[in-house]
């Protein structure tokens, strides 16, 4: 009751002139009524009162009162020892907290004094820490967007405006500034206002004050080492969770990603890029990466790496591949200085561990998030390279489940694809080719692509031509030729297709010094004229359709060609042949054809069997007489069984 009465005759004190004002400050009126602001055992009706007095005192605009907040920067009538340089009071969060339930029930005139309040003490930094850890952001801009009374949203808005005005130079405290200014004015303006912009500005305010808490200023330094009103670095730091209600329930932020209009995507575009690491790892784990980076572009990248390292971490690897995808398409699409390129190495270090000792699920995540990565830069595939990756991922192509060899067989073809360009020599094994042969036959449109492309990138040399042939890989490169035109429009399946394609001209090019190395799949194909005449059929009944009319086609009797030449004629007829044409057998008979026509160049080449090499499996083991020799030799026989029965058929 004393107090109250105190309080009372202060305020009538107050109201009588600006001498009497200056004289209640100097007696240090000031720093009784905050220590009595929301304390213990206070009442409502007295936390009024106090804020009236307050909003009185604060708003006086003279030199005196001037000098008078220079004097006591920190309340004690000393200067600051905490770095403090503005010259304002400072307030406590008890008393921060005391102001709260004014702004939001208080009476009109009490709501005034106390956003006249947050205004007048905002600009220090110690108040702006206080504010945050008090939740006052939220009943501040409530009174922004939800009341009519001009001067108290003007007092909301200058206190809101302040919050990430840090005394820091910190990148990310100077653009949060200039993010809670344009959120602001969206805010204010009817036509622009959604509800969920507000929830972005609080959370702005919330990160901007942790990325200062968090960084190595004077005060923060200050407010970890000391004990009473402030708390230890550790609980402030945890600033950021003030707004996670906005990643839970209703999800405002989230659904700025995934449902708001491309006018309110741009409005939240530059607050989304200034949240924290920790708010954008909350995005991320809700389910909008793709819509985060794609809004956000490189800003995105660091909340990435730290759920990939947080998913490598884990034994089943869940999300790393994601993280990958996006950190490559940050690479490709936002970074072209190379900044974020240069930095992702270093999660080659996270993967590794994953990919060797994984699940069967994790194991998949770390082939894909290689597969991934690998796509972002060529110096990242150098990178691979030198690390080693080669080995465990061969070793996933024959180990792992179907997907984690699809995954792995990607990553490879992705190292492939330089090595090509660097005239790098790679050596097949018959077990790697027995991979391939399994992908082209079992894996999805975009595992065939992989394992085409690694067949062609491969056959760069006599001996790995002979062990991808003597693996019986002719026939499913083939089979991808044949099914294209009834997945005409498919990119997977058409890509597949040109690689086939591809692996086919460098198998034909056996015999000579070097295989011509294109510059992608289908250049040597583009080169053989078109005919203009559609043959179809399927490839399932390949071995069971008469080929005469085929061969007489495919192969005029009066014109003599090389085998590679038909080869790609054969390629360029299976290619651009429409789904009309599929339905006829002679489609199929040119596939079977084509599969005649490139083992024989093998079956027939002088001592082809003497060149292959008896290649070390993974264990150690050679290759017996059952191995590469006895495989070459059926192979021979069923090359000249079927080339007779061809050439049978061409005489009748």
């Amino acid at each position: 009751a004393g107090k109250i009465e105190a309080t009372n005759a202060l305020w009538s004190l107050a109201s009588i002139s600006e001498r009497t004002k200056l004289a209640i400050i100097d007696a240090g009126a000031v720093n009784l009524l905050i220590g009595v602001l929301g304390s213990p055992g206070t009442t409502r009706a007295h936390d009024e009162i106090t804020a009236g007095v307050l909003w009185t005192l604060l708003s006086l605009n003279s030199k005196r009162s001037q000098g008078y907040w220079a004097r006591y920067a920190d309340g004690s009538g000393k200067s600051g020892e905490s770095g403090e340089t503005r010259g304002d009071v400072r307030v406590s969060v008890s008393a921060i907290q005391g102001l709260v339930p004014l702004l939001h029930t208080g009476s009109d005139v009490m709501r005034e004094a106390a956003a006249g309040i947050f205004h007048l003490v905002a600009p220090s930094d110690h108040n702006k820490v206080c504010i945050c850890k008090a939740g006052a952001v939220e009943a501040l801009v409530d009174i922004l967007v939800s009341v009519d009374n001009e001067a108290m949203r003007e007092s909301a808005a200058a206190a809101i405006r302040m919050l990430p005005d840090f005394d820091d130079e910190q990148p990310v405290i100077s653009a949060s500034k200039q993010a809670v200014d344009a959120l602001i004015v969206k805010l204010a303006d009817r036509k622009s206002y959604d509800p969920r912009l507000t929830a972005l500005l609080v959370q702005l305010c919330y990160d901007t004050c942790h990325a200062f808490l968090s960084g190595n200023s004077l005060l923060a330094r200050a407010m970890s080492s000391r004990d009473g009103v402030e708390q230890s670095k550790d609980d402030l730091s945890k600033m950021d969770e003030r707004g996670a209600k906005h990643f839970t329930g209703d999800m405002p932020l989230v659904d700025i990603l995934t449902s708001g209009s491309p006018q309110l995507i741009e409005n939240a575009r530059e607050g989304l890029c200034w949240l924290s690491t920790a708010s954008k790892v909350k995005l991320i784990e809700a389910g909008v990466l793709s819509a985060l980076v794609d809004t956000c572009g490189a800003h995105a990248a660091e909340a990435c790496f730290v759920v990939l390292k947080q998913a490598c971490a884990t034994v089943n690897g869940q999300g790393a591949q994601q993280c990958g995808a996006a950190l490559a398409r940050i690479c490709q699409v936002h970074d072209p200085d190379g900044a974020i390129a240069g930095t992702i190495k270093q999660a080659l270090d996270w993967v590794m561990p994953l990919l060797e000792s994984g699940t069967a699920e994790g194991r998949t995540e770390a082939a894909g998030t290689l597969r991934c990565l690998a796509s972002a830069s060529e110096e990242m595939k150098v990178e691979m390279i030198r690390s080693g990756m080669f080995g465990p991922l061969v070793h996933l192509m024959s180990s792992g489940s179907k997907q984690g060899r699809q995954e792995a067989a990607g990553a490879v073809y992705e190292m492939l694809l330089l090595m090509d360009q660097c005239d790098v020599a790679t050596n097949v094994t018959y077990d790697a080719a027995a991979d391939v042969r399994f992908l082209l036959r079992n894996a999805s449109p975009i595992g065939q692509m992989y394992a085409a492309g690694i067949a062609r990138l491969c056959s760069t040399s006599p001996t790995n031509m002979e062990v991808l042939v003597a693996s019986d890989t002719i026939e499913p490169l083939v089979a991808l030729l044949v099914a294209v035109p009834l997945h005409r429009g498919v990119y997977a399946q058409e890509q597949a297709a040109q690689e086939a394609a591809g692996a086919l001209l460098r198998l034909a090019a056996y015999g000579e010094t070097k295989p011509e190395a294109t510059s992608s799949p289908s250049a040597a194909v583009d080169e053989a004229p078109a005919d203009d005449e559609n043959v179809g059929g399927w490839f399932g009944g390949m071995f069971n359709v008469p080929i005469t009319k085929v061969v007489e086609k495919a192969v005029p009797k009066q014109v003599k060609k090389s085998p590679k030449t038909e080869v790609t004629r054969l390629c360029r007829l299976l290619l651009d042949a429409d789904s009309a044409a599929a339905s006829d057998n002679q489609h199929a008979a040119l596939g079977a054809l084509l599969v005649r026509l490139v083992t024989d160049i093998y079956a027939y080449a002088p001592n082809h069997t003497a060149t292959i090499p008896l290649a070390l499996e993974p264990s150690g083991r050679q290759h017996a007489s059952s191995g590469p020799g006895a495989e070459m030799c059926t192979l021979s026989a069923t090359a000249a069984t079927a080339t007779a029965a061809a050439a049978r058929a061409v005489a009748r």
